[in-house]
């Protein structure tokens, strides 16, 4: 008997039938709406936040903040030009 571990992840095993497959039978379940996308997080991660929510939260105030440090740095950028030039 072959171990599953000795199985390559890229191939399929034998004993595996998806012709009656249906691609896409839950994807109303998937939440469609905001043009969402699935990410996976680490399970310390999620328990952490516990739900999308928070989540999505998190990562708008981070993206805040590197968006004003990258603002800062360009306006920074741009005064160091002007002395430059003068």
């Amino acid at each position: 008997m072959s171990d599953v571990h000795d199985v390559p992840d890229d191939e399929v095993l034998p004993h595996y039938d998806f012709k009656g497959g249906v691609r896409g039978k839950y994807a109303d379940r998937y939440p469609q709406s905001h043009g969402a996308k699935l990410v996976a997080v680490d399970s310390e991660i999620y328990a952490f936040f516990g739900n999308s929510d928070a989540v999505n939260s998190a990562l708008r105030a981070l993206m805040m903040s590197i968006i004003e440090e990258r603002e800062a740095k360009a306006e920074a950028e741009k005064v160091e030009k002007a002395r430059e030039a003068a």
